[in-house]
């Protein structure tokens, strides 16, 4: 169980909590004056600081499973009950795409609307609201499996009487207490990140951070009940496919001269 050794998951869920945590705060203190800049969104740099974070996204997790440190059925991925989880799974899942865009829908009408926006513009939005939501999901799934593998590896540490009790209660269901602690975790990288701060204080990205966190803790829940990683990124992606698209926000209204 020690946290340098490689075969060891909590390895791999520190060392990439970690490394963003780290590498967001340091593209920050680079960029921040940037950052307030409403063009600063779509620019190249942001571009490339999204396709640098969703290249890591990706190839953690692959790597993980790939040394087995991760199963791809604690990811959500196989060995799914497709009869039993579509019975209540669809319905789940179709209640997190309703309630999510309901909210979505009662901000959308609290903003004025403004001029159209350009073509690009709206393009860009549309592929990379979803393009994100697989980038989430499996992220969040990788989170939750490498938790649930902690959880399980405890087992075999010599750890104190009441650490040891507590841990024997995780123990009985390792991937649900996996996927809470994981989501948790996620929450913690989110609410270190300066970008995502950032977000938060401007009216129209406020509520798009809002609709991923709950989202976040929407999709953790469906996992719980159905075991099944692409029931979750269907709803995730539903969600923000539509909200990018039939449901985008207004356009801003340019400045008045003068």
């Amino acid at each position: 169980m020690r946290l340098n050794d490689p075969g060891n998951p909590a390895f791999w869920l520190l060392g990439s909590f970690l490394a963003i945590v780290l590498g967001t705060n340091i593209a920050y203190l680079l960029f921040r004056r940037k950052v307030g800049e409403p063009e600063a969104r779509r620019g190249p740099m942001a571009a490339l600081g999204w396709t640098a974070l969703g290249l890591f996204y990706l190839l953690v997790p692959f790597l993980a499973m790939q040394r087995g440190i991760v199963s791809p059925y604690a990811l959500g991925l196989t060995e799914i009950n497709w009869p039993a989880t579509l019975s209540t799974g669809l319905a789940l899942a179709a209640g997190v795409v309703v309630i999510a865009l309901f909210g979505w829908l009662l901000y959308r009408r609290t903003l004025p609307e403004g001029e159209p926006s350009a073509a690009l513009d709206r393009l860009v939005d549309a592929l990379r609201g979803p393009a994100t939501a697989i980038l989430d999901q499996w992220h969040w799934a990788f989170y939750r499996a490498a938790a649930a593998a902690v959880v399980a590896a405890l087992a075999a540490a010599n750890l104190p009487a009441p650490v040891a009790r507590l841990v024997d209660k995780l123990q009985a269901d390792p991937l649900y207490w996996g996927a809470w602690l994981g989501i948790a975790l996620a929450g913690i990288e989110w609410a270190l990140d300066p970008f995502g701060r950032a977000a938060v204080r401007v009216d129209r990205e406020r509520a798009a951070a809002l609709r991923r966190a709950s989202l976040a803790i929407a999709t953790t829940g469906l996992f719980v009940l159905t075991r099944n990683l692409w029931l979750c990124l269907a709803a995730h992606v539903v969600v923000e496919t539509l909200a990018a698209t039939w449901f985008a926000l207004p356009a801003q209204r340019a400045p008045e001269a003068g």
